[in-house]
């Protein structure tokens, strides 16, 4: 991400939200080059291992073990961060959702960064493989694609046969879908970026339309 932050540094402004933070590792990165951040997820596991990192190495970043999309915030933002694959796990309703709560705490004309795959483009490409080796003990299988939330369902097999099998659904998203579902909540695209990063190939740019 280092190598594209020129890219996108001056939409950011101060105060930052990242959506889905996980273990933390964009929201300690953006704190150290001097931004004030707020880290929400949903996953209370991320959530005490954060926290855990943040009391380790004394950083000041705020964390909420909370649901983007009804997440009661404080004071108002100048952007919101969707980073790594976070875009691939979720549902084209749960994304509107969270786009429409966190707006609400934007200042005017705040930005949203997203960084993404398009599946949609792999599927068509043939680049998604129906079974896939991700190790030499872990294989992954597509098995049923649901046109009702554009979700693939994958089962993840751990072929030593120490853990159980494992299900995860991944979401048909592409640039076009992503632009017109965005223009729709009232943004407008300002910047799209190719990028080198794996399962995030593509980075958007996107700003609140000012009200009429």
């Amino acid at each position: 991400m280092e190598k594209y932050f020129g890219e996108f540094k001056n939409f950011l402004g101060r105060r930052i939200l990242d959506v889905a933070c996980g273990v933390g590792l964009f929201s300690f990165w953006l704190e150290q080059k001097g931004y004030e951040v707020v880290g929400v997820d949903i996953n209370k596991k991320m959530i005490e291992l954060v926290l855990k990192t943040k009391k380790k190495y004394k950083f000041k970043s705020q964390f909420l073990l909370s649901d983007a999309t009804n997440v009661k915030l404080e004071g108002e933002f100048d952007s919101a961060v969707i980073f790594g694959n976070t875009l691939f796990v979720l549902s084209p309703k749960t994304f509107v959702n969270i786009i429409k709560n966190v707006k609400k705490h934007f200042k005017e004309n705040g930005y949203v960064i997203i960084n993404y795959r398009s599946l949609l483009e792999k599927l068509v490409n043939k680049e998604w493989k129906d079974v896939y080796f991700d190790s030499e003990r872990i294989a992954s299988f597509n098995l049923k694609y649901d046109d009702s939330n554009a979700g693939i369902t994958k089962l993840y097999v751990d072929l030593n046969g120490e853990k159980l099998p494992i299900k995860e659904t991944f979401y048909v998203w592409s640039s076009g879908f992503l632009e017109a579902i965005m223009e729709a909540l009232g943004f407008v695209l300002v910047k799209r970026i190719k990028t080198e990063v794996s399962m995030c190939e593509v980075m958007d740019i996107y700003q609140l339309k000012s009200k009429e």
